[in-house]
C-alpha cells in the first residue's frame, strides 16, 4: 500500500473481533485524527462499483444482491463456511479497497499527520509493510467472547489469533477495562507517536559506498 504522502504517518489498527479496535479508533477520530474504516469503505466499493457488483455476482448468485442492496448475511453464510470462498470474496474486494484507501490517504487535509486505518485483516493480508507503524488492540478471550455474538465468534477462525497480531505489531492497546481506560491508552499513543519518525524508505539506487559514508558521517 503505497501513498504519495511521505509526511504523514500512516498507522493501521488491528486486533481480534471482539477486541475493541473499532472504538479504540473512534476515541482518536474524537481526539481530532483521521480514521478511514476499511469496512465502511468496502462497503462504498460494493454499491458504487459495477465490476465488483459483476464480479460479486458472477462467482457468488444472483442472490448476492436483493432488491438492489448488498445480501451481507447471505455472503457471510457462503464465505464463512467454505474457505475458497471466503478467499474468492477477498480477491475481488481487497485491491479496490486498498485503491480507496490510499486515495483517502492522499487527499487527506494537511493538517493531520497522522492517518489511521482501520482494519482486522492487516496481517492476514500481509499489508503491515504499507504502514509506518501498527497498533493492535487486544483484549482477554472470555471479554472478547461476551461482546460479540455465537455469529461472529466462527469469524474467529478465519483470522489470525489475537497473540498472533499481537506479537507482530508494534503496539498492543489492552482494552479489559472500561472506556476511561482506554481512552487514557488512546492519548499516550498519540503522545509517543508525535515523537517518532516516518518509516525509512529504502532507495533501491543507493549503492554499498552510500552507506558507508552515512556510516562515517554518523560517527
Amino acid at each position: 500500500m503505497e501513498t504519495s504522502n511521505k509526511e504523514k504517518l500512516i498507522i493501521g489498527i488491528t486486533g481480534g473481533i471482539g477486541a475493541g479496535k473499532t472504538t479504540f479508533a473512534k476515541l482518536l477520530e474524537k481526539k481530532g485524527c483521521k480514521v478511514i474504516y476499511t469496512d465502511a469503505l468496502a462497503k462504498r466499493v460494493i454499491n458504487e462499483n459495477k465490476k465488483v457488483q459483476f464480479q460479486l455476482i458472477e462467482n457468488f448468485g444472483m442472490h448476492t444482491f436483493l432488491n438492489g442492496e448488498y445480501n451481507s448475511e447471505y455472503i457471510a453464510f457462503l464465505v464463512f463456511s467454505d474457505k475458497n470462498r471466503l478467499i474468492k470474496l477477498n480477491q475481488i474486494l481487497i485491491p479496490p479497497v486498498i485503491d480507496a484507501v490510499v486515495k483517502e490517504i492522499d487527499e487527506s487535509d494537511d493538517s493531520h499527520r497522522f492517518v489511521f486505518v482501520e482494519s482486522a485483516l492487516i496481517y492476514e493480508f500481509e499489508l503491515e509493510e504499507g504502514f509506518d507503524y501498527v497498533v493492535c488492540v487486544t483484549a482477554k478471550l472470555e471479554i472478547r467472547q461476551q461482546r460479540i455474538s455465537e455469529h461472529f465468534q466462527k469469524r474467529m477462525k478465519s483470522q489470525l489469533t489475537q497473540e498472533e497480531k499481537n506479537n507482530l505489531a508494534d503496539f498492543v492497546i489492552e482494552n479489559n477495562k472500561d472506556i476511561a481506560e482506554l481512552e487514557k491508552a488512546a492519548t499516550s499513543l498519540l503522545e509517543i507517536l508525535e515523537l517518532l519518525p516516518n518509516r525509512v524508505y529504502e532507495d533501491p539506487d543507493a549503492t554499498e559506498d552510500d552507506d558507508e559514508d552515512d556510516e562515517v558521517d554518523g560517527e
